[in-house]
Formats: C-alpha cells, sequence, structure tokens
C-alpha cells in the first residue's frame, strides 16, 4: 500500500512539473527546413530545469519537430520521462502509451496525460535500456513519433548534481 501512495505521489508532483517542463520552459522549435535532419542533442544541449516540486529536477532537450522530450529526477531517483506538443490536447487519464527504444520490441509504458504533455516513471527494469537508448520512438494520438537521443547517462548525470545542489540548499535553510 505504500509503494502506491508513493507512485502516487510521484505523479501528482509530476504532473505539477508538466506546466513547467512543457510549456513555461518552452522556447520555439527551431526552423529547419524538410530535408534538413535534427542534429542529436548532447546531454550540455538539454536545458535543465530547476524550479521543480519536490527537489526535483528536469532536463528539457531542444523541440525536434514540434516535439517535446523531457526527464525528470526524483530525489528517490525515480525517473520520469515527459513527452509533450503544444498540438497535443489530452484528456487528464492514465495512457498505455507503446513506446519502442532503439530496435527491442515494442513495449506498453502507462503514462499520465494531461493538456499538452504525458508523463510516467521510467520501470527501474527497464532503466539500463532507457539511459543507453540512441532513439525513443512512441505512438500517440495515432501517429508513431521518434526522437533521437545521444548519452542519456549523461543527462541524469546532470540532474542528480542538480537534486544533490537542491537538497544541499535545503539543509543549510
Amino acid at each position: 500500500m505504500a509503494k502506491g501512495r508513493a507512485a502516487a505521489n510521484h505523479v501528482r508532483a509530476a504532473a505539477a512539473a508538466l506546466a513547467v517542463l512543457v510549456l513555461g520552459a518552452a522556447a520555439p522549435p527551431p526552423a529547419q527546413g524538410p530535408s534538413e535532419p535534427a542534429a542529436v542533442p548532447q546531454p550540455e544541449q538539454w536545458g535543465i530545469v530547476t524550479s521543480l516540486p519536490g527537489d526535483s529536477c528536469g532536463a528539457k532537450a531542444p523541440t525536434v519537430n514540434g516535439i517535446d522530450l523531457n526527464i525528470m529526477l526524483a530525489p528517490n531517483k525515480a525517473l520520469s520521462l515527459i513527452l509533450g506538443s503544444p498540438a497535443w490536447k489530452i484528456e487528464a487519464r492514465t495512457y498505455e502509451v507503446v513506446m519502442k527504444l532503439d530496435d527491442l520490441d515494442p513495449f506498453t509504458f502507462s503514462m499520465h496525460g494531461q493538456g499538452p504533455a504525458l508523463i510516467g516513471e521510467i520501470p527501474p527494469g527497464f532503466r539500463a535500456e532507457f539511459l543507453t537508448a540512441g532513439k525513443i520512438g512512441f505512438h500517440v494520438g495515432g501517429v508513431d513519433y521518434a526522437v533521437q537521443v545521444r548519452n542519456l547517462t549523461g543527462v541524469v548525470a546532470r540532474l542528480q548534481t542538480c537534486v544533490e545542489a537542491r537538497q544541499a540548499t535545503d539543509k543549510t535553510k
């Protein structure tokens, strides 16, 4: 029962962070012609968002083809994936989203949706595959999406540094 409450609390805190990660920190998508491939962002190109509740920190990749891919690390080491698009109009409920990492078999991922975004905690047993992925594919609203990524382990290391800094600041208050 305590694990269920902790997961529900994580979803609530993460849902509160949606506006900060998807809307509040959103930058206009870069102008790209249809024949120009999007560059795969390096860890240092991800924007770090430190204003999340509960000492969590988020990382926002550059927008690719109107899609935002963000990750959030909580102090308890829970890692969440946040997908968003200003064009999405998602009802508030839990969705089973088909995901595909690289050439692995597709799997179903539970994500909470609301407004322009979906958020879900990366299952601990799948975290290694997620962190080493080069491409994250997903199916939302009848459309298949794929976002190229690189060195997510480096991105999470930056988030861990952020979480530790926030916790240290809290201890000095």
